[in-house]
């Protein structure tokens, strides 16, 4: 039998691509309709978490809460709060991704895989939005938003995009198995934000309480941020290869889990 009879019938590596390339632009698109439905719908995808942010960065003005670094309480809480609102709001919305897509897992051609990488494109525009619409806010409120160190900022925010994509990952395959996890996983972001270090220095507390902390990896998003804009704040926890490996790692079980489970719980 020639090479030419055994290739017969077979795609191309280009070809395979191109496939490829349609279902996640399909998938894109689905998402963006079933989400958005319009440039408004966009629009107020955007506003939640800038006014998450915002109202919580005015009560914190209003109390008259002291900052520790900086002169502006504005920029002191502003900072402490996007890495957290960054992580969260991306990870929920791919575990809602999800399991809100789950029907379309019964045409042959669409995977898990491309119905997360779909979803990760999508909330990585979303985060880029929103960042760029805060710095274009705190101009307006002739806030110096500006950080001591550019580069230092945008990998902070890269690594928190990169936690809320790898527990996205994680919690969404979690949820395809368990339903009832979107609500739990939801729920325990209450206790990761009051925890994230956004309300205080983790550096000041005590040592034992420290020793826990280290391992809490939304707190590294919030010390790294600030290190990055205010150049006298030196993070006593701040660990960027342990947040790092956090989201790698969850993003690397969450896609184990999926192989090993693949044709028989998540489809069932």
């Amino acid at each position: 039998m020639t090479r030419e009879a055994l290739t017969l019938g077979r795609p191309s590596l280009g070809e395979i691509l191109r496939a490829q390339r349609n279902v996640l632009a399909a998938l894109i698109l689905r998402d963006v309709k079933t989400r958005f439905g319009s440039a408004p719908g966009f629009l107020i995808a955007i506003a939640w978490p800038l006014s998450h942010i915002f109202i919580l960065v005015g009560l914190n003005v209003v109390l008259g809460r002291l900052v520790p670094y900086g002169e502006s309480a504005v920029l002191w809480f502003s900072v402490s709060m996007t890495p957290f609102m960054i992580a969260s709001y991306t990870s929920r919305f791919m575990v809602i991704g999800l399991v809100l897509n789950r029907p379309l897992l019964v045409f042959p051609i669409i995977s898990v895989f491309d119905i997360l990488l779909s979803r990760v494109l999508i909330e990585m525009i979303v985060a880029a939005c929103v960042v760029c619409c805060l710095v274009l806010t705190m101009l307006c409120l002739d806030v110096d938003f500006m950080p001591a160190n550019i580069s230092m900022a945008v990998a902070a925010l890269g690594g928190a995009l990169l936690l809320g994509v790898g527990l996205g990952i994680l919690n969404a395959i979690i949820a395809m198995i368990i339903p009832q996890w979107v609500t739990v996983y939801s729920l325990s972001n209450i206790f990761f934000w009051m925890t994230s270090g956004v309300y205080f220095i983790p550096g000041a507390l005590d040592p034992q309480i420290r020793s826990y902390l280290y391992f809490h990896p939304f707190m590294h998003c919030t010390e790294w941020l600030r290190e990055a804009y205010f150049g006298g704040y030196h993070s006593a926890l701040l660990d960027k290869s342990y947040l790092l490996g956090w989201g790698l790692a969850a993003i690397s079980s969450g896609l184990v889990v999926e192989r090993l489970l693949r044709g028989r719980v998540l489809l069932a």
